[in-house]
C-alpha cells in the first residue's frame, strides 16, 4: 500500500476510533470495539477504504494503535481515547530502568 494512503487511513481511523465515532454514525461498545463491516460501510461517504487496507494498517502500524478481534469482525483503537472505554489491558510491572 502507498505510504501516503496508509497514513491518511490511519489518521482517519484514529479520529473515528479514539475521539469521534459519531462523526460517521457508529458506536463503540464499552470496550472500544466496533463492527468492521459497519465501520467500512459508514466510512464510505467520508473516506473509502476496504477490509484489506484496514487489515494492513492494523498489522503494520509501528505504534500498534489498532487491534482486530480474533475473528476479524471487530476493530478498536488500543489507547488514546477521549471517550470513556474499558480496554481491559493486562497490568504489567514497569521496568526498573526506562
Amino acid at each position: 500500500m502507498e505510504k501516503e494512503r496508509s497514513k491518511k487511513i490511519s489518521k482517519f481511523l484514529s479520529c473515528i476510533l479514539r475521539y469521534k465515532p459519531g462523526k460517521i454514525g457508529i458506536e463503540l461498545n464499552k470496550f472500544g470495539w466496533t463492527d468492521v463491516k459497519t465501520l467500512l460501510d459508514k466510512s464510505k461517504p467520508k473516506f473509502y477504504f476496504d477490509f484489506n487496507e484496514l487489515k494492513h494498517i492494523v498489522q503494520n502500524d509501528n505504534k500498534n494503535r489498532f487491534e482486530l478481534s480474533e475473528d476479524f469482525c471487530e476493530v478498536r483503537a488500543r489507547s488514546g481515547h477521549s471517550i470513556n472505554v474499558e480496554l481491559k489491558m493486562k497490568e504489567v510491572k514497569p521496568p526498573t530502568f526506562l
